[in-house]
């Protein structure tokens, strides 16, 4: 049995990114199970969809928008009260965006994409933020066969906005390509990007997501490739050098940055 298979594993936009952009991290957290504790930056994500949704939804006034912020807030035992308000402002910025491209309140938050796509040895699976749904041409009076997504938004918090698509992370075209592909590859996708100040709406082209795919199914070929010729944990832990563990992927509330630095360096002194 193969380790990847041991941890009963599944293909995801964040698996195969991580894998490729910081494959030390994302071994030591699928592989040695060693947990990240969620950060202000990675709360403030969460916690700014859930405000824009809900002003999306009922268009309450600011003080009930701060006082769900705040509640919302407490939910993730986020820390900080200057990156609350980050969020908050955030969320009102993605709120206003769609609102003034006549998007309301999407009809599905968290859409799961799943499949088990053909010559691969795991499934995978991916999560849209907003989707966005219109009435079938031609659909029949059956409610659930009414419908059918035609728009996916993915909302990213940031402190610096992207100008254009060419100033968009690579991984995040990528991870809009994968839930492309994953969910039929006949929708809409975009990004928006807010900070607390300004936002930005940009489209995905479909060349791009296209080019994306491909790209992602051959990382998920190489994981697949990788995990055939690992007989232990420690064999996928060899696979890759040791890295800089001062970015700020290795940052979190907790001790995940040391964790991960005694794992890879007891690692090391066993080979000594």
């Amino acid at each position: 049995m193969s380790i990847l298979t041991d941890i009963k594993h599944r293909h995801s936009a964040g698996s195969l990114n991580g894998f490729v952009d910081n494959p030390q991290i994302e071994i030591a957290k699928r592989i040695f199970g060693i947990k990240q504790a969620a950060n202000d930056n990675m709360i403030r994500g969460n916690v700014s969809e859930h405000i824009a949704r809900f002003i999306l939804a009922r268009d309450p006034d600011s003080e009930t928008i701060r006082k769900y912020s705040v509640k919302k807030w407490k939910e993730y035992n986020g820390q900080s009260a200057d990156a609350m308000m980050f969020a908050l402002n955030c969320g009102k910025q993605f709120a206003q965006c769609l609102e003034e491209r006549q998007l309301k309140r999407p009809q599905i938050y968290q859409e799961v994409f799943r499949d088990h796509i053909e010559g691969y040895d795991f499934p995978s699976i991916g999560y849209g933020d907003f989707t966005y749904t219109r009435i079938k041409l031609g659909s029949s009076r059956v409610l659930e066969d009414m419908t059918e997504p035609y728009l996916t938004v993915d909302l990213k918090s940031t402190a610096r906005v992207p100008s254009s698509l060419d100033t968009v992370a690579t991984n995040h075209i990528r991870q809009q390509s994968y839930y492309w592909g994953l969910s039929g590859k006949k929708r809409q996708f975009a990004l928006l990007y807010a900070s607390d100040k300004k936002y930005n709406y940009i489209e995905i082209p479909q060349s791009r997501l296209e080019e994306g795919w491909e790209i992602m199914l051959k990382n998920q070929r190489w994981i697949e490739r990788i995990d055939s010729m690992c007989h232990s944990k420690q064999d996928w832990l060899d696979m890759f050098p040791f890295p800089d563990t001062n970015t700020f992927y290795y940052k979190d509330s907790g001790d995940f940055q040391q964790r991960i630095i005694t794992l890879l360096k007891g690692e090391q002194n066993a080979d000594n």
